[in-house]
């Protein structure tokens, strides 16, 4: 039974020295995702006062190159485009060749539903947005937002046109295969060097000011400062690094995933580096150097997540730093938190949820019976069931009419947007904190990736229907490797008895 999955993405995306590059970088870490699964990537990005190309590496030759526009003010997102949105409509449909694509893939501030809804009706392409501001219309056929909230379907309610699909929080957090499969940060008791990096290209010279800050706080150990060769601010940079040996300059570093494991703390801006600093497990005193950066900081730091503070707050930087040097217990916590956060396959999540058809989900009925009884009795789900006996069909009739009057009880139906089932799952102790899920696939189905969806679709319509927050627990039977991962890539912890996952509304 073959999956309709998408083969050509098309990605809308720019960097500058006020963009920064996180934003290309998290769409990069995505195409290299999806690449692996054999899609075709390219790369609609406007030309700027840095070397794109560069950064693109592998994706540079499909780059769909738009004419350089007016220059982008920091603090006025409506201006990082360079062109009136209309004339960017007509730029990325020219350049992409009309139609083709099966995601467009949206990250930019400055581009909203009239842009989405324009697009979209000339190339008939679904389109992606990955987005955490939350400040204007989109028109999307799936939201992604990487960030740390408590509820993103609240936080974009008032903006999400559509209704689309939110992929949201950490577990989605857009990080090359690098962090995945690097090194994590080591414990030591005494914090013998900082790795500083604010950003790749760091206009404001936040590093100069974190410099200024550690040689106020006396801080006697080793300084690794991390920047990119687009930052303007370098040979200044390069000055301070040669006239103090404690301090070391790396430029343009391909992998910061051992950057961020060999210091025992990290200074950094937030950002899309907070998500790779959690998933090295590297504690971190995070700064505030840009407006849609602070709510986030200081949740990450009231949850006990990192330290924080305001960029030009030095004084609370100093008292920060010193808490975080001091207390060792407190640095080894925080790092098990955060990779606990983020274990770096938010890629490959975002990957499997463009690529595979969307998994929506009912409650059960006596008409789905017959399939039910079908696929449990199938031997690829006995084999892995704690009942491995063959169920008589009365018994089945029996127990599910039976089931679906108990209130403690929820079964939930699979389906493909064509109305075909795919596979059950099922929730038991309805109404405690803590419920159970089960779940199993028509064997059809099996092996083609609609488990993590299936189950992605159920939790959000358990917590919807309770409204508030649920445990959900999970056990497995000796062997069934299939299942684990399944847990394990859908975010929940192992346990010596089985697997957890506390689910946010």
């Amino acid at each position: 039974m073959p999956l309709a999955m998408s083969r050509r993405v098309a990605f809308r995306v720019d960097a500058s020295s006020v963009i920064g590059v996180g934003h290309a970088r998290r769409c990069i870490a995505l195409a290299r995702a999806l690449a692996q699964d054999g899609v075709e990537c390219c790369f609609a990005m406007r030309e700027s006062d840095i070397d794109t190309d560069r950064l693109l590496l592998e994706f540079a030759s499909t780059r769909i190159c738009l004419p350089q526009g007016r220059d982008a003010l920091q603090h006025d997102y409506s201006s990082w485009l360079g062109v009136e949105p209309a004339r960017d409509m007509v730029q990325f449909v020219d350049g992409a060749g009309g139609q083709g694509y099966d995601w467009i893939i949206v990250d930019h501030y400055a581009i909203d539903a009239e842009w989405h809804d324009g697009v979209r009706a000339q190339t008939g392409s679904k389109i992606a947005v990955i987005d955490d501001l939350a400040n204007r219309p989109l028109s999307a056929d799936l939201i992604i937002d990487q960030n740390w909230h408590s509820d993103h379907f609240a936080k974009y309610a008032s903006v999400n046109l559509r209704k689309a699909s939110i992929l949201g929080g950490p577990h989605y957090a857009l990080l090359d295969a690098a962090f995945l499969n690097g090194p994590k940060w080591q414990f030591s008791n005494i914090v013998k060097s900082i790795g500083v990096f604010m950003g790749g290209v760091d206009a404001a010279n936040a590093t100069e000011k974190v410099l200024d800050m550690l040689g106020e706080s006396n801080f006697a150990g080793t300084i690794a400062i991390v920047t990119g060769s687009a930052n303007p601010n370098v040979a200044k940079l390069r000055g301070r690094a040669s006239n103090d040996q404690n301090v070391q300059l790396h430029i343009d570093l391909p992998n910061l995933a051992y950057f961020f494991a060999e210091h025992d703390l990290q200074v950094g801006a937030g950002g899309s580096a907070t998500w790779e600093r959690c998933c090295a497990g590297a504690p971190t005193l995070a700064l505030v150097c840009a407006d849609n950066q602070r709510q986030i900081l200081c949740d990450m730091a009231e949850a006990g997540f990192q330290w924080g503070a305001e960029l030009d707050d030095r004084d609370a930087q100093i008292e920060s730093l010193g808490r975080a040097c001091a207390d060792s217990a407190a640095r080894l916590k925080i790092s098990s938190a955060c990779q606990q956060l983020v274990d770096g396959n938010g890629a490959a999540r975002v990957a499997r949820a463009l690529l595979l058809p969307k998994i929506r989900v009912r409650r059960a009925e006596l008409d789905d019976a017959r399939n039910m009884y079908k696929w449990r009795n199938d031997s690829s789900v006995r084999n892995v069931s704690r009942d491995t006996r063959v169920i008589d069909f009365d018994d089945h009739l029996r127990w599910l009419d039976s089931s679906l009057q108990m209130p403690t009880r929820l079964i939930l139906i699979g389906e493909l947007e064509t109305g075909e089932p795919v596979g059950v799952v099922r929730f038991d102790g309805c109404g405690r904190q803590e419920v159970e899920v089960s779940i199993y696939l028509d064997p059809a189905w099996v092996g083609k990736g609609l488990g993590g969806p299936l189950l992605e679709a159920a939790e959000s319509y358990l917590v919807n229907a309770r409204n508030s927050g649920v445990d959900i627990v999970a056990f497995t039977m000796s062997g069934n490797s299939a299942s684990e991962h399944l847990f394990i890539r859908a975010g929940y912890r192992r346990l010596a008895t089985g697997f957890l996952k506390k689910r946010d509304k």
